[in-house]
């Protein structure tokens, strides 16, 4: 991983998720285990889209992070049945966990309204929805554990930059919904309460994350939300 990409956490953790037109997957360790079980599946002529099989990766998976969370805990002296100490609600985390569950259920409704699904627009509003609450939660939990700086700018500045740039591609898949799909005033009170608690936060994002950001798009070295179209169907044609 290069010295730019060090200074934030690894590209999986601020990504949404689309290996097929990413120009780091091959680097990725997510990727790279997710294509290594397929290939073992196939060897052995089980089919690695059956649920059930599925359902195996997952439950290795949890496992083997459990075994990890275990050996990290010994090394470092933690006992794992000392009762936690109470925690502060961080009024904050809870509201952004809030306003973004509120956001996906609308676009839940608008996705099942109608004849509107089979709608490129409704299916890509519906994906985008799901990753942006999904990094909206990640955010969450650094305010909710009163992340220190180091761990806010490696992590909570990546995932922040990311959500805005979802954030403008949700703004265009509204645009171009059909005219038979209405967004109700429910939608538009959701995403105004979205916007009232993550842009503070994308407005704190300091310029060096963005030069950082801006540096590593450059060099074709960011995840797939930061590559253009145009790139990214060069990278699936070479692929």
């Amino acid at each position: 991983m290069s010295g730019l990409q060090q200074i934030f956490s690894a590209p999986f953790n601020w990504c949404d998720r689309r290996c097929e037109r990413c120009p780091i997957a091959s680097e990725c360790p997510v990727q790279r285990r997710e294509l290594q079980m397929r290939w073992v599946h196939e060897a052995r002529g089980r089919d690695p889209d059956d649920p059930a099989v599925i359902a195996e990766d997952m439950h290795e998976i949890l496992a083997s992070t459990h075994r990890m969370l275990l050996e990290i805990a010994a090394a470092e002296g933690i006992d794992l049945d000392e009762p936690l100490p109470p925690r502060p609600t961080v009024l904050a985390a809870k509201r952004l966990e809030r306003v973004a569950l509120d956001w996906v259920r609308c676009v839940a409704r608008l996705w099942t309204a109608g004849d509107s699904q089979a709608s490129d627009a409704t299916a890509e509003l519906r994906r985008l929805s799901t990753v942006l609450a999904t990094k909206a939660m990640r955010i969450a939990s650094h305010l909710d554990t009163d992340a220190d700086e180091e761990t806010w700018a490696c992590d909570g500045a990546p995932n922040l930059l990311l959500v805005e740039r979802l954030k403008t591609q949700i703004a265009g898949e509204l645009a171009r919904l059909p005219t038979d799909v209405a967004v109700d005033e429910s939608m538009t009170r959701a995403m105004a309460e979205l916007d009232r608690n993550l842009d503070p936060l994308i407005r704190g994002v300091g310029e060096q994350a963005r030069s950082v950001l801006a540096a590593l798009e450059a060099r074709g070295a960011a995840p797939s939300p930061f590559i253009p179209e145009a790139a990214s169907s060069v990278h699936l044609r070479s692929g």
